[in-house]
């Protein structure tokens, strides 16, 4: 990573460039929203081979230990969004005190369900792996979705809340085909969808940095898959745009 630090005209003038902006704004761009498709529950059920259960694909996880907490995920999301059945809720008082609790509870999970052999557990994702989909498919992306705490306090978008889930299965399959020699998902088509989805949390990450209005930070990631994003103080906050108006921004971040 690289920190290029510009100088001449600071950032954005937002009398000239406001409507522009607002018409860039990465919350509100329908092309902007990752696509789902490839990234669900069922599809992890591919790579539960016998031979690669026992190897670690994460420093404390074993496939089969991976594959028990997509079960947990799968099952809580069903009760929790389908059925009503909040049970499973955690309740946090910031964000640290989220990142523990969290913790706690997959761990505690996964040497709970540690009796649940691995062809019953292949059997159980098959089924998540149709319930999901399905129960995604009947919300309204545009409609307002539940908060998405590393992207900021306020409700979201339904489609970030729904890509969310994708991107973590994304991550554990990705973990899951290391370990069993499968080929890997870095395809553009399925790459770009997930930096997307993690760019918005750069304002929740800038929101205790202030800084004079227009300030603008270029987030450039390189390669096939990647793009560039503006992070703009602007009101008292930071807000993320596409990047898709000229500018010398007053500080550009590149990601190789």
């Amino acid at each position: 990573m690289r920190v290029v630090k510009r100088f001449g005209r600071s950032g954005i003038n937002l009398a000239e460039a406001r409507n522009s902006l607002g018409n860039t704004r990465a919350g509100n761009r329908p092309s902007s929203i990752p696509p789902t498709s490839g990234v669900t529950p069922q599809s992890c059920v591919l790579f539960l081979r016998p031979n690669g259960l026992l190897q670690p694909p994460a420093p404390a996880w074993s496939v089969h230990q991976l594959a028990l907490h997509l079960l947990d995920v799968d099952v809580g999301q069903l009760s929790r969004e389908r059925d009503g059945h909040r049970a499973s809720m955690i309740e946090a008082t910031g964000w640290d005190d989220l990142v523990s609790a969290l913790n706690r509870k997959n761990e505690a999970w996964v040497n709970s369900a540690g009796g649940i052999s691995p062809r019953i557990t292949s059997e159980l994702l098959e089924i998540t792996g149709e319930e999901v989909p399905s129960h995604l498919s009947s919300l309204d992306p545009y409609s307002d979705g539940p908060e998405v705490s590393w992207a900021g306090p306020a409700s979201t978008p339904m489609w970030l809340h729904i890509v969310k889930g994708s991107t973590e299965r994304w991550h554990h399959q990705q973990q899951i085909r290391q370990a069993t020699g499968t080929k890997l998902l870095t395809g553009k088509e399925m790459v770009a969808p997930v930096l997307a989805t993690f760019a918005r949390a750069f304002p929740r990450t800038y929101e205790g940095v202030s800084a004079s209005d227009g300030c603008t930070v270029k987030v450039a990631i390189l390669g096939d898959a990647g793009t560039s994003w503006l992070l703009v103080f602007h009101d008292s906050a930071w807000t993320l745009y596409q990047d898709y108006i000229l500018c010398s921004p007053n500080s550009e971040i590149t990601i190789d």
